[in-house]
């Protein structure tokens, strides 16, 4: 498949006036929990960044935040455009010195040589249709090997609409195939997957549905899903899993209020919500 690309508002320059950065609030410590601030009450994807640290953004506008769990703080570290592009942005990936954004109806955002720093930007996006407005409503975006991996929340299709399906744009030819097609009878315990976010490691993908985290192994294409404590987690809608091992959850503020969850380990996360 031939995408279509555009160039969106190509600026790149940094705002006078440098984004405080904000302290958030610690809510729980075991798990961390911090709360978010109000510009974020609608979070969306996770990706990981330097340092251990995360990028995360706002669903309704192109802005891009950074987190630092080790000293609890947040500050927006670019905007698409001024004032800000409004898009329904539902993931967010890097990729050597790009960082994408998903819109739910399929459209990539690439923003080029983005060197994060502790103030705001004001960046110029590469606008990329990939043509799979027809097929699916998206949530989630995952880097695989320079791969970008787009999970189906929700099929538009007629044909086989409750298959599970993963779309992979690739970074270097621009080629859209798919990627993943899965029956939600090889998971134990869900009916159908709704993705909200998709992770990978080694050996498993992971997709968060409503309130599920499903494992799939990546060679047998087995699954089992895991219910998330109502306790800890709401409306989960970004993971993402750093160097160190550390798993990092976003949740917006649909059912409560928007927060990160922070885990020491993969372990952890299943322990804690058992």
């Amino acid at each position: 498949m031939i995408t279509r690309v555009t160039f969106f508002v190509l600026i790149a320059f940094s705002v006078a006036a440098c984004e405080a950065i904000t302290d958030v609030t610690v809510i729980n410590s075991r798990p961390t929990q911090w709360l978010l601030p109000s510009a974020l009450s609608e979070a969306s994807g996770l990706a990981p960044a330097a340092n251990n640290t995360v990028y995360l953004h706002n669903d309704e506008l192109g802005e891009i935040y950074r987190f630092n769990p080790r000293t609890n703080s947040i500050f927006k570290v670019a905007s698409i455009s001024w004032p800000p592009v409004g898009e329904d942005f539902e993931g967010i990936a890097g990729y050597g010195t790009s960082l994408f954004l998903i819109t739910s109806d399929s459209r990539l955002f690439e923003i080029r040589d983005f060197a994060p720093r502790e103030h705001h930007q004001v960046v110029g996006a590469r606008r990329i249709s990939t043509g799979l407005e027809n097929q699916c409503e998206f949530e989630g975006l995952y880097n695989l090997a320079g791969k970008l991996l787009m999970p189906c929340k929700e099929s538009k299709s007629d044909q086989n609409p409750n298959l599970f399906r993963v779309f992979a744009y690739d970074i270097k030819t621009e080629k859209v195939s798919e990627f993943l097609e899965l029956d939600p009878d090889k998971i134990e315990g869900v009916e159908i997957v709704a993705a909200t976010a998709f992770e990978a490691n080694s050996t498993h993908y992971f997709v968060v549905s409503e309130n599920y985290l499903i494992t799939i192994d990546r060679d047998t294409l087995n699954g089992e899903a895991i219910k998330l404590s109502s306790e800890l987690h709401k409306q989960v809608e970004g993971i993402t899993f750093l160097d160190d091992g550390t798993v990092i959850v976003v949740e917006d503020n649909r059912r409560g209020l928007a927060r990160l969850t922070q885990y020491a380990s993969l372990e952890e996360l299943i322990s804690l919500n058992l």
